[in-house]
């Protein structure tokens, strides 16, 4: 994103949500601070206890306790002309207006919807908490900020990559019989003026670092390791994970700082409440008792420094104080703020101000400093000073594409609250007068020059955006192949692809088939997808049971193994070599007392490591593991170190040829109850575990062995070092609480694929629920790429991944298969498939061209990648200083490098 820059110096300010009102003059001869404004009087009718209160304008709006949300004009008169569009299913919870003048509203069951100026709106297709209630943080370039960790598009689509770095693990609180809190965490949040978000929570780790129930969120998305107030505050973890004090609520306050209401927890019995301000820095500033009950909403911040404190409480320390309460930075009482509230009790239960200084308040209430007002009232709390318009630009895109919305906006400053006007080539945009814009290009629209202008009695501002490219969209990564689109016809399920190195497949089948019936069990397709007529029967090799592993050998034939009990029309138990032709070779392996193999490994004499649920090998005794010589015969002084319950389902030698052992399955004839599985576990020789080895215990399926000596296990994805501690664990998917690795999301069939530059795919196929039938891509340090879409559908119809590899040329490959029963030739020819994922669009350059001495080409760039290009003067010349270095925004870009002589090489680097 390129920072915009204005016509005219700016100085520093402070923005705070503002009522307009050009009344400057009339509060000259206003109420003292304190004092009950008369001119508010709303009907009897809205005099209710409101939960919640917004000052946006020159309205009030409240929930009606219905389905809707009602504004008020000024002087509390209802304004009945107007109305949301969104359908709220319940009493409105939360409102909050966007920079470009729409609406994000939320209802106490989780309706939650953004509305955009035309009418239009959109459900929020995110997790919107409604305890505590949802907090809205419009953002100017359309999107919303939930709650400081969740954040959606213009289309209310949700937003992962932002949520993967600010994944909060729960922490418990408990203060019987008063409050108890645990499982998974909720946060509170607030924005500063630098745009970065601090969290409050019953929590004890955000992102990748311990934090204890409060966390700053930079504008990246990761946590911001400068930090951490909570020592400081005395915040501690037990044993048990919980937590001793709880960070309930935030509000900002001047100079980035936030105000915090703390709950102690307190085994005396009486409740104990504090209020701490936490400097930008993270030292704390002040701490000091707080009167009011954690229900109520948090302090409100005077541009003076001093606070609002409203709730249910007579007195504050030891001054009389019905509910209301103005507090000096120190946490003293300020005197000269008095407003009494008469009530059985009286209470605040919501409080707005607005620009012009007044407080709005509802709650538990019969009189205003003696006047009758029940429920909902207004009084005056602070002077504001004239001061001329400031404006501060957003960051803004310098590309867009026909039909897309261009999204801009500026923070805004001065009082009276200044007039706003977009122009569009020097000519105002109708209706655009709010401090966002928002433009649909389509294929007529000539972007020109955008400014927007502020005025008001004290001045006038102007503002001029960057200049906006029209260009095209690059395409994203994770399509499908159109040219690459094979039916599997001749299988019942795929269980198996194989590469193999000259662009051809091996496929293993049977999943679906009765394990008695026979029918394909191995097929080898050519580098276009097609059966290899010169292997097995037409490209098949007929079989019992199902293949659960095929391992390619150096003469061209192939180790099968799996629950087999026929291969190639010939008797076999569990596993079986073809040679290159696909025909069954003699060999002696020994008998298993159960047929059944699920992993095996090659060694360099000629005999092998084997896995499966036997219990017996030949004579020898062999729990689910033994090592065969080059006759396959037992090796007796091998001795398996596994459990009655455990199973083996990858085998691998390390950088050292130490023998590696993984699994995740577990088999028995009894009921176990946390019985651990295989793990990750280095052997000796002689079967025994390695004592240099850390076990690593989570269930491990799929096993690597990469190049750097490090180990890549999964599901879930963990790197690990060659001693077995935990380098890198990548994240579930980028959201909260939702995990696509347990469950019915994860299928035992399915297998990791690890990619060239150490990130992974895995295909997830749930069974039913919101998680779509889809390929996941993350990147080698762990984090989900969620520029890559491919998705096959949504449970429970829709195309089911099967199987994944990665062929030779660093493509992926995977088998679909539809849970619809075939019923035509058609049906049976869509029904399993074999679909090839496009490589990324940046991963190559288009359109070559010598342009006078200079060399261009153009570059599909990708969101968040980081590109460097170069030039070489012959192809086996070493790499130069970088021409330039850019970041990807999603759009084609042309890319431009000296020519020496007219002639050279442009290249470009992805990171």
């Amino acid at each position: 994103m390129k920072p915009l820059t204005s016509l005219r110096p700016l100085k520093r300010f402070l923005l705070i949500s503002f009522v307009v009102d050009s009344l400057a003059g009339s509060f000259n001869a206003r109420a003292a601070d304190g004092g009950y404004d008369p001119e508010f009087n709303p009907p009897a009718e809205l005099r209710n206890t409101h939960h919640w209160l917004a000052v946006i304008g020159r309205q009030l709006y409240l929930g009606d306790n219905v389905s809707s949300v009602l504004r008020l004009h000024e002087d509390g008169r209802p304004d009945d002309a107007w109305r949301l569009k969104s359908p709220l299913d319940q009493a409105a919870w939360a409102l909050e207006r966007t920079p470009h003048g729409g609406w994000v509203v939320a209802d106490a069951f989780k309706g939650s919807f953004l509305e955009h100026p035309d009418g239009a709106y959109f459900a929020l297709r995110s997790s919107v908490p409604t305890v505590p209630r949802p907090v809205f943080f419009p953002q100017e370039d359309g999107s919303v900020v939930i709650n400081g960790v969740m954040k959606v598009a213009p289309d209310g689509s949700t937003l992962g990559d932002f949520a993967q770095r600010r994944v909060l693990v729960g922490a418990n609180f408990e203060d019987p019989p008063r409050y108890l809190i645990g499982g998974s965490a909720i946060p509170h949040a607030v924005q500063d003026h630098q745009g970065r978000f601090i969290v409050v929570g019953n929590f004890r780790k955000a992102g990748d670092v311990e934090r204890l129930g409060l966390v700053r969120f930079l504008a990246n998305g990761s946590p911001d390791r400068t930090w951490n107030p909570a020592p400081e505050l005395g915040i501690t973890l037990s044993p048990t994970n919980s937590l001793n004090i709880l960070p309930y609520q935030v509000s900002l306050g001047l100079d980035n700082s936030v105000w915090v209401g703390l709950w102690v927890a307190n085994p005396e019995g009486t409740e104990t409440l504090r209020l701490a301000r936490v400097s930008e820095d993270g030292s704390i500033s002040a701490n000091f008792p707080n009167y009011a009950l954690s229900g109520d909403g948090p302090p409100i911040s005077q541009p003076d420094g001093r606070i609002l404190v409203g709730g249910r409480f007579d007195r504050w320390s030891a001054t009389p104080a019905t509910g209301l309460v103005r507090l000096m930075p120190d946490g003293a009482v300020d005197p000269s703020f008095q407003v009494t509230l008469t009530g059985s009790p009286a209470f605040i239960a919501s409080m707005a101000a607005d620009e012009a200084g007044r407080l709005w308040f509802s709650g538990g209430f019969s009189e205003v400093n003696g006047v009758a007002c029940r429920n909902l009232a207004r009084v005056f709390a602070w002077t504001p000073t004239a001061a001329a318009p400031e404006l501060v630009a957003a960051p803004s895109p310098v590309r867009i594409a026909t039909n897309e919305v261009l999204y801009l906006g500026a923070k805004l400053a001065g009082f009276p609250q200044p007039e706003l006007q977009w122009y569009h080539n020097d000519e105002p945009i109708p209706g655009a007068t709010n401090r966002g814009l928002r433009l649909p290009i389509d294929a007529g629209t000539s972007l020109g020059t955008i400014r927007l202008v502020a005025s008001n009695p004290s001045g006038t501002r102007e503002l001029e955006f960057p200049a906006v490219a029209l260009a095209v969209r690059s395409p994203r990564p994770g399509l499908f192949d159109p040219g690459f689109n094979r039916p599997l016809t001749n299988f019942a399920g795929v269980t198996q692809l194989v590469p193999l190195a000259e662009g051809g497949l091996l496929v293993g089948a049977g999943r679906w088939d009765p394990l008695e019936e026979a029918g394909p069990r191995v097929g080898r397709l050519l580098p276009g997808g097609i059966l290899d007529p010169t292997f097995g029967d037409q490209g098949v090799v007929l079989g019992k049971g199902m293949v659960e592993g095929l391992v390619p050998l150096g003469d061209g034939g192939i180790l099968v193994f799996g629950e087999l009990t026929e291969l190639a029309r010939q008797p076999v138990m569990g596993i079986g070599q073809l040679d290159r032709n696909g025909h069954l070779v003699t060999r002696a392996f020994p008998e298993l007392d159960v047929p059944h193999v699920s992993a095996v490994l090659p060694l360099s004499n000629g005999g092998l490591v084997i896995a499966g649920r036997f219990t017996r090998v030949g004579q020898l005794p062999a729990y689910r593991l033994a090592r065969l010589d080059a006759n396959l015969v037992p090796d007796a002084s091998f001795t398996s170190p596994l459990e009655r319950w455990q199973f083996v389902d990858a085998l691998a030698f390390d950088a050292q040829g130490r023998l590696l052992i993984a699994g995740d399955r577990i088999y028995t004839e009894v009921v176990l109850t946390n019985a651990p599985p295989t793990g990750l576990q280095r052997l000796l020789s002689n079967g025994s575990p390695d004592p240099e080895f850390q076990r690593y215990s989570a269930g491990v399926r799929s096993l690597f062995v990469e190049p750097a000596n490090t180990l890549l296990v999964g599901m879930p994805a963990r790197r690990l070092t060659e001693n077995g501690e935990v380098l890198v664990e990548f994240l579930p998917s980028g959201i909260a609480g939702s995990n696509p690795f347990r469950g019915p999301a994860f299928q035992p069939d399915h297998r990791m694929v690890r990619m060239w530059d150490g990130g992974i795919v895995f295909p997830v196929d749930p069974l039913s629920g919101p998680i779509q039938k889809q390929l996941i891509r993350w990147t080698a340090d762990g984090l989900r790429d969620f520029n890559f879409v491919s998705v096959f559908g949504s449970a429970p119809s829709g195309l089911s991944p099967q199987a994944v590899t990665l062929l030779s040329d660093g493509t992926v490959v995977v088998s679909v298969r539809s849970l619809i029963q075939a019923n035509t030739s058609e049906q049976l020819e869509a029904s399993l498939r074999l679909i090839r994922i496009l490589p990324d669009s940046d991963l190559t350059l288009s359109n070559p061209r010598l342009a006078e001495s200079r060399l261009e080409a153009d570059l599909a760039t990708q969101p968040g990648a980081t590109y460097k290009a170069y030039r070489r003067s012959r192809l086996d010349s070493g790499r130069g200083e970088p021409a330039n270095a850019f970041e990807g925004d999603g759009y084609v870009r042309s890319i431009t490098v000296s020519a020496e002589d007219e002639s050279g090489f442009l290249e470009v680097e992805r990171r």
